[in-house]
């Protein structure tokens, strides 16, 4: 059996998309290690593995307090601040660590999520090289092509039309001008603390020099790209398909018994700090619509929406979604990866509306698979989401492409097919 070392921010999205791999791992008899933030120990200790906490550490539920110029920032400056500040500044100390736990704990395979920028100085030293690094593709793929547009501005791809040419000319000016001085201040960070140099595009880089990316999607929700790099692997979302349903139901649950249409909202668990951007909208879009409104807060509690709840809308601080989704007509959505693709694996068409993070890139893809709408912002009016609902309820054509997607989904098994490459890799020295 093998070691294998996991790492991760520590950003509850990013630890909860890879605890059914980790899972699966250690029930198959390998030893995990996993590297995060503090507050995850007891999550990470309850599937087996062993925790080693960060010295660098922040609490996700407060980025804006713990990192305050993030809020002078938007968009790609947002998407640029968080890169710098969160993810790339803290390396020299994550490398110090990394190399301290290899050094008790000689493991065979790193996993790491996309942030892990850290990882590359070791990558490009060598000192890795008798090791496999595995990347965690828990979010919409970053690498660039000649057949998509840059990651970032979540432009759209319009099935069907040669694009090429606009797509080469922006991801050279995104490697080149817009985020070349985020790979220049990475660069000089290393050199200060005598750490070797990337070279390698910044949001290419951990797709093109790990040996091996899982994506954790199916290729029909993702841009096909006729230069993929070899290293990635669709390997479907990360479910549980023998997950049980909680025996603590909510005393609303009989409810969802199909006399009216289901409407589940959702800002995720980041994005929980002013529920005025989306849950709010829908409540007062719905108030009066023949629907049954459920809304989950990501962990926030009840009294945290501030606002009086319609006849027509349950609250709960989480939803066992195994359970929940098959009994859902539409999803409303910021765009929250992983819940994205519970969704579809659900068949459960999406109504996207956010501007945070990954999320426009997601919701892009929310809409070009068909599978719902894309409301282009990240706070939509009470009168857009109104809309939106009577849109998707009357139009067959996204929850007929939502059920497609799901037989597709089907096919995969995320935790087994991600498991059995990295078995596959260790073994074999290759895929």
């Amino acid at each position: 059996m093998a070691q294998i070392l996991f790492s991760t921010t520590p950003l509850h999205g990013h630890i909860n998309a890879s605890l059914l791999l980790a899972k699966t791992l250690v029930e198959k008899g390998h030893e995990v290690v996993w590297y995060t933030g503090k507050r995850f120990k007891e999550t990470i200790e309850a599937i087996g593995a062993r925790h080693i906490a960060m010295s660098f550490d922040y609490d996700d539920r407060k980025l804006e307090e713990e990192f305050p110029d993030r809020r002078n920032h938007a968009g790609i400056e947002q998407m640029k601040h968080d890169m710098r500040e969160i993810f790339l500044k803290p390396t020299p100390t994550y490398v110090r660590e990394i190399r301290s736990i290899l050094e008790t704990f000689p493991a065979e395979a790193i996993v790491v999520d996309p942030s892990c920028w850290f990882m590359l100085p070791m990558i490009e030293s060598g000192e890795l090289k008798s090791r496999k690094v595995v990347v965690t593709g828990f979010t919409a793929l970053t690498v660039s092509s000649v057949d998509t547009p840059p990651f970032g501005p979540a432009l759209p791809v319009t099935p069907g039309v040669d694009e090429r040419e606009r797509n080469i000319a922006m991801n050279h000016q995104f490697e080149n001008v817009i985020f070349a001085d985020v790979l220049q201040y990475f660069n000089q960070l290393l050199s200060d603390n005598g750490l070797p140099q990337v070279h390698v595009y910044i949001l290419d880089a951990m797709t093109k020099l790990c040996d091996l990316y899982l994506e954790y999607t199916v290729p029909a929700f993702e841009y096909p790209r006729s230069d993929l790099p070899s290293t990635v692997r669709f390997v479907g979302p990360m479910l549980d398909k023998n997950a049980k349903t909680p025996e603590n139901l909510p005393d609303w649950w009989s409810e969802l018994n199909g006399e009216r249409p289901v409407v589940h909202v959702t800002q995720g668990t980041l994005d929980t700090g002013n529920f005025n951007r989306l849950v709010v909208p829908t409540i007062r879009a719905l108030a009066e619509e023949d629907v049954l409104v459920v809304v989950s807060t990501g962990g926030r509690p009840v009294s945290a929406i501030g606002a009086d709840l319609p006849a027509n809308v349950r609250v709960a601080e989480y939803l066992a979604y195994n359970a929940f989704l098959p009994l859902v007509d539409i999803m409303i959505t910021n765009g929250g990866y992983g819940g994205v693709q519970q969704a579809l694996a659900n068949g459960v068409p999406l109504i996207a509306a956010g501007d945070s993070e990954d999320k426009p890139e997601v919701n892009q893809r929310i809409a070009w698979s068909g599978a719902g709408l894309n409301l282009l912002t990240g706070a939509p009016s009470p009168e857009q989401l109104r809309d939106a609902v009577r849109t998707v309820l009357a139009d067959g054509k996204y929850r007929i492409r939502a059920k497609q997607l799901q037989e597709v989904f089907a096919k995969y098994d995320g935790p087994r097919d991600a498991a059995r490459l990295l078995e596959q890799l260790i073994d074999n020295g290759g895929l």
